[in-house]
């Protein structure tokens, strides 16, 4: 509710954009939001070595190292898939045949 702009000429209105003249100047409790939400860093995230460690770890104890290798292949080719992009609309190859040969 107090955050001020700066002010513009009718002139300078019609060339500028309004909004990004913001002062710098009583604005308190705005730069502790900003301060506090920056200082909370993001979760990190484990790596595939760890999650695959998570699962198969209790497969292979249990005495299943068949099972617990499946399951790490299984992991490993979800995490490949993950960063191929996915096709929107259904395959056509009579089409590629028609026009190359």
């Amino acid at each position: 509710m107090r955050t001020r702009r700066v002010k513009l000429t009718a002139q300078q209105l019609l060339s500028r954009n309004a909004s990004e003249a913001i002062l710098d100047k009583d604005n308190h409790a705005r730069d502790a939001c900003k301060y506090i939400l920056m200082s909370h860093p993001e979760p990190t995230v484990k790596t595939f070595r760890e999650r695959a460690m998570e699962v198969t770890k209790p497969l292979a104890e249990a005495g299943d190292p068949t099972s617990a290798y499946i399951r790490y292949l299984q992991m490993k080719a979800e995490e490949e898939a993950e960063g191929e992009p996915c096709r929107i609309g259904r395959y056509r190859p009579w089409r590629a045949r028609r026009i190359y040969g």
